[in-house]
């Protein structure tokens, strides 16, 4: 990647470890947010700030279980979900933020 100032930005792919374990082409498949301060990945709903890739900074990978744990405890506590949104949802596509 390159910056406006022409430096180039390159960092380890297992930094990432969700574009370590998607193919070449999903990798490929990102866009620029925000006039070009982030990149999206829609299909993964991962998104960086081109700050975060020139910090070095590494994507965070909850531990297993984490978000099972945490809707457990969301339902336990009766917390709701926003409108249009069902636990299914959540469920299916967990590392999602419905709450944003």
């Amino acid at each position: 990647m390159f910056l406006e100032d022409g430096r180039k930005v390159i960092v380890p792919l297992a930094f990432y470890p969700t574009l370590a374990a998607a193919t070449p082409s999903q990798r490929r498949a990102w866009r620029f947010l925000g006039g070009g301060t982030a990149i999206t990945w829609d299909e993964f709903d991962l998104r960086f700030g081109i700050d975060d890739f020139v910090a070095g900074r590494k994507e965070l990978v909850p531990p297993p279980g984490y978000f099972e744990r945490l809707r457990k405890r969301q339902r336990e506590q009766g917390m709701e979900l926003p409108p249009g949104v069902t636990w299914a949802m959540v469920e299916k596509n967990p590392r999602r933020n419905y709450w944003r």
